[in-house]
């Protein structure tokens, strides 16, 4: 069989970041293999959108019209739709038995997000109350997505800050709602891990690596985010799971 190579960066920022020295693959240097493009925009697009669909959310439009028309033209679900699509076409790659590499600019934000909303759709394990804390732990923390750049935990460059995390919780939510009896856990649950990745209340979120994690001694210097989660798990149960775990 062939390799399936998923670019997930719009096929004009790749070429410029190919004009700029680095590059993506080419199918002739590459035997047995598929390379396709699947056109999830930047980190500098993402934080635009949200601030666009801030602004349409707290200004008192006078119509729905209105209302309906920033949204749109935030772009917001646009976006998360590009995020759902890759993330599909790598599963449905997977069910028929392909291997697939997942690469954006540098591997740890559109490669987190696809990554973790393809395994949600292809695991059950992923869509209980402890599955969505691994798959967050081992796609996001551990594989490197940058939390404090793109949190603005600290005053460092305000062009770092981006809601990637925010869209893969978002996207999450979308299939909740397509899907209500294929997840354990309930939207508060969402917001809870949401509200608590901005509150810096618990160590867990706080770095950009595992290594200043590590160098922070977070691990015996603050509380984790997931103790707290388990110990409120009632809050988070959904009444509608069904056990079996399929998404129907």
């Amino acid at each position: 069989g062939h390799l399936l190579i998923v670019d997930t960066r719009p096929k004009i920022n790749a070429m410029a970041n190919r004009a700029g020295g680095k590059g993506y693959e080419s199918e002739a240097f590459y035997p047995n293999t598929k390379f396709v493009f699947k056109g999830i925009e930047n980190i500098h697009v993402m934080r635009d959108s949200l601030a666009k669909l801030i602004e349409t959310c707290e200004l008192k439009t006078d119509t729905m019209e209105l209302f309906l028309q920033g949204i749109e033209q935030s772009k917001w679900l646009t976006h998360l739709r590009s995020v759902l699509e890759a993330s599909v076409y790598m599963a449905e790659a997977l069910v028929l038995g392909t291997s697939v590499v997942v690469h954006c600019s540098d591997g740890w934000d559109r490669t987190s997000q696809t990554c973790a909303v393809a395994q949600l759709l292809l695991d059950p394990f992923y869509r209980t109350i402890q599955g969505y804390q691994a798959l967050i732990e081992k796609d996001w923390l551990v594989f490197g997505h940058k939390f404090t750049d793109r949190c603005g935990f600290l005053a460092g460059d305000s062009r770092e800050i981006s809601p990637i995390f925010t869209q893969f919780i978002d996207t999450t939510w979308q299939l909740l709602q397509q899907f209500p009896q294929a997840f354990q856990f309930n939207h508060k649950y969402l917001l809870a891990i949401h509200d608590h990745v901005y509150s810096c209340q618990y160590g867990t979120f706080v770095g950009n690596c595992q290594r200043e994690r590590q160098q922070l001694k977070l691990h015996s210097r603050t509380h984790s985010l997931w103790g707290y989660l388990t110990n409120a798990a009632d809050e988070f149960a959904n009444p509608l799971y069904d056990h079996s775990g399929g998404l129907q």
